[in-house]
């Protein structure tokens, strides 16, 4: 009688351990391009968010360093125009120079200060930024006008700066509005000049007084 051979089956499982080695391999990669890509888009935000920081921190020493350029070259100017006084009221290219740099010292102060901008701080920043040559004869009512405007969104920004600085009630301050006050626009600047020198003087002391 034959024998009859009993082929036995080959077991199935090392194939499927093959089989979850493989999804083993395959999760593994795309978990790590997914680790990747999480990490490259948390650098690229901090990279990003850095640049910003620099260029804010950079933006700020700009800026306070043209302030300081601006406050201290004006501070100069209105000094020495004060030394030649007389001609406050009677030479029109003089006095509006002053009231100009005056108005740049002011300005330079607050931003320093970081006072809030207001509309007598936008007004006097953009008196500042002027080029034109306004008709600006002394004897004019326009000047005086003109004049008179100024003057007030100085003692405006000057008073706003003050409060800042715990000055507002301060005898300065004080003497400077009352002088502020007396000065108008029916009566010509070269009528006015002793009230102007006393404006000019009072104004930078006050802004001399004042920490940046």
């Amino acid at each position: 009688m034959a024998e009859i051979k009993i082929e036995k089956k080959k077991p199935i499982w090392p194939w499927i351990l093959l089989v979850l080695i493989l999804i083993a391999i395959v999760a593994f990669f795309i978990y790590q391009n997914q680790a990747d890509d999480d990490y490259m888009d948390d650098d690229n935000t901090d990279m990003v968010d850095d640049a910003d920081n620099f260029m804010d921190t950079d933006t700020t020493i700009y800026d306070t360093t043209r302030y300081q350029n601006d406050g201290a070259a004006s501070m100069t100017a209105v000094m020495e125009a004060m030394r030649d006084s007389t001609r406050f009221g009677t030479d029109s290219t003089f006095t509006k120079t002053a009231l100009h740099n005056l108005a740049k010292l002011t300005v330079a102060k607050a931003r320093l200060m970081r006072v809030e901008t207001s509309s007598a701080l936008s007004d006097l920043e953009a008196y500042t930024m002027r080029t034109d040559t306004v008709d600006t004869r002394a004897d004019s009512s326009n000047m005086a006008s003109i004049f008179r405007d100024v003057t007030q969104d100085i003692v405006t920004v000057i008073e706003t700066i003050a409060n800042k600085n715990g000055m507002t009630n301060g005898e300065e301050v004080k003497q400077f509005k009352e002088t502020s006050s007396k000065l108008n626009t029916t009566t010509t600047l070269a009528k006015q000049q002793k009230t102007i020198q006393t404006f000019f003087r009072q104004a930078h002391d006050v802004l001399h007084n004042m920490n940046s």
